[in-house]
C-alpha cells in the first residue's frame, strides 16, 4: 500500500529533524575513524543516505546518533576494504578498539541528556534563569551583563560556576564520580 502524501511529508520532517540534531556527532565519529576529510565526508553523506532509505527500520525514541554511528561504522569498514592498507589505516585492532570506545561514548548520550535535564531542575532560580538567557534565548554574555548590570566578568564567572555544578551532577547521576 502506497503512503499517504502527508505522511511521507511527516517521516521527511522527523527524519531531517533527527538528522540535524545528531549529525554533528555522526560525523564527528566518522571524522575520528577516517583522516582524509574529502573520503569522511563522502562516508557521511553514504551513511545519511543508507540512513534515509532504513529509516522505516529505526525505532521512534532510540538514540538516534547510535543508529547512525552503526551505520557509519559499516560504511567505513567498506571504506577500509576498499582503500587497503594505506600508511595513514590504523590497524585493524587499534580500529576495532577505538569503534568500541567511540561507539559507548554515543550510546550513553540519552542518558547524559536525560541527567542534563533533571540537573537543570536542581539549580536555584537564578541559575536557571541565566541558563535561559544564554542557551535558550542566545543572547551573549555583554547583553546578559548589560540587562543584569553587572559586569561581563561576573556573568562568565557565574556561568562557568554553573558548568561546574551541572558537569558534577551530571556524573554524579550517571555514577561517574571519577570521571573528568
Amino acid at each position: 500500500m502506497a503512503e499517504q502524501p502527508g505522511n511521507q511529508d511527516l517521516r521527511t520532517r522527523r527524519f531531517l529533524s533527527l538528522l540535524m540534531a545528531n549529525q554533528r556527532q555522526i560525523s564527528s565519529y566518522i571524522g575520528v575513524l577516517v583522516p582524509n576529510f574529502n573520503d569522511a565526508d563522502d562516508i557521511l553523506q553514504e551513511t545519511i543516505t543508507v540512513m534515509w532509505e532504513k529509516f522505516s527500520q529505526y525505532q521512534e525514541g532510540t538514540n538516534f546518533a547510535a543508529w547512525g554511528v552503526r551505520i557509519a561504522y559499516y560504511n567505513i569498514l567498506r571504506y577500509r576494504r576498499e582503500k587497503g592498507k594505506g600508511k595513514m589505516q590504523l590497524s585493524d585492532s587499534v580500529f576495532q578498539s577505538f569503534c568500541q570506545v567511540m561507539e559507548k561514548k554515543y550510546s550513553r548520550t540519552d542518558e547524559k541528556l536525560s541527567a542534563l535535564r533533571s540537573c537543570i531542575q536542581k539549580l536555584a532560580a537564578p541559575d536557571k534563569h541565566l541558563l535561559h538567557l544564554r542557551y535558550g534565548m542566545s543572547q551573549t554574555v555583554y547583553s546578559i551583563a548589560q540587562q543584569s548590570h553587572q559586569s561581563i566578568q561576573s556573568i562568565y564567572r557565574a556561568l562557568t560556576r554553573v558548568h561546574q555544578i551541572l558537569h558534577r551532577c551530571i556524573h554524579r547521576t550517571l555514577g561517574e564520580e571519577g570521571l573528568p
